[in-house]
């Protein structure tokens, strides 16, 4: 395991071991006088097992992602760790909450009954909300990226350029979660814009080439007059770089490795580059993200 993925995990786990920590404080706070408390926080710690468990096989193995994708597991785990972030955020405010409204408090009488029912239903606000948002995740209605068009102003650019057209693809994420058929719907749409140019600018993957190269059969798909590019992103790094670059280069798709290509369109030359991701430098020391290198040469 890599020395960014070692820190990763390293993080998780000592984010999650102060959430159980602070559960185990506030819970009982919360409730008091029921059996829950403990419950929630043995609950909390196997799902945190779980999931941990979950992401170091994936990221360890060999194994094909097929036999992954659809397990109660995964999803459980990657449900779990979509909750993490917001519950942590939510147990922070509410606790800065009440230490601004302390000084107003104290001069407030409010019925202990209802100070009470108020506690609980924060409580259970706290795990709820989190708790909602991160279950429906993965079921959300937009399963294909939305179209954005942008126009881009260039200045004396030559009249024959004027009306070009690029489609830029970018964190794609095909792995455990998203799979073949998600590609093969992003790939129509594009092909569908009809596009002089396509770019993927990077983390087009979460997994090994072993893992992954069946999913990504539609990737050769991709058409456009004026060529297909692609260039790295944080997430090739974490998989094996050189692996990856050198799959989707097979796939007929030009990859740019701080370097770049000059394109000629009715007459009209334009040069298009690529650089390594910002972050390749601390994972890879012999490489780094060069801009300067990528348009040296070019005419």
């Amino acid at each position: 395991m890599d020395t960014s993925l070692a820190l990763f995990y390293g993080f998780l786990i000592i984010l999650i071991a102060f959430i159980l920590f602070y559960l185990k404080r506030r819970i009982h706070q919360f409730f008091k006088e029921h059996r829950y408390p403990k419950l929630l926080v043995w609950i909390f710690f196997a799902l945190s097992v779980l999931m941990i468990g979950t992401l170091v096989t994936y990221r360890t193995s060999h194994i094909p992602v097929s036999q992954f994708y659809g397990s109660p597991l995964l999803w459980t785990s990657y449900i779990f760790m979509g909750f993490i972030g917001p519950f942590f955020l939510v147990l922070v405010a509410f606790d800065l909450m009440r230490l601004g409204t302390r000084p107003i408090k104290s001069k407030i009488k409010i019925n202990p009954d209802r100070r009470e029912f108020l506690k609980k239903a924060a409580g259970i606000g706290i795990f709820a909300g989190p708790g909602i948002l991160s279950a429906s995740g993965p079921f959300g209605e937009e399963l294909v990226p939305k179209v954005v068009e942008v126009v881009v102003q260039v200045k004396d650019l030559p009249q024959k350029l004027v009306g070009l057209t690029i489609a830029q693809v970018s964190d794609i994420h095909i792995g455990p979660l998203l799979r073949g058929d998600f590609l093969e719907k992003i790939v129509a749409e594009v092909n569908s814009l009809k596009a002089d140019i396509i770019t993927i600018t990077g983390d087009l993957v979460d997994g090994r080439v072993s893992q992954l190269e069946s999913e990504l059969s539609s990737l050769s798909e991709l058409k456009a007059d004026l060529g297909v590019y692609f260039c790295s992103g944080n997430h090739e790094l974490y998989w094996g770089y050189d692996s990856w670059l050198n799959f989707v280069e097979n796939k007929g798709i030009t990859v740019f490795r701080n370097d770049h290509k000059v394109i000629s369109k009715d007459g009209e030359k334009f040069m298009i580059a690529g650089v390594h991701d910002h972050s390749i430098k601390r994972m890879i020391r012999s490489m780094e993200s060069s801009p300067k290198k990528a348009v040296e040469g070019a005419e």
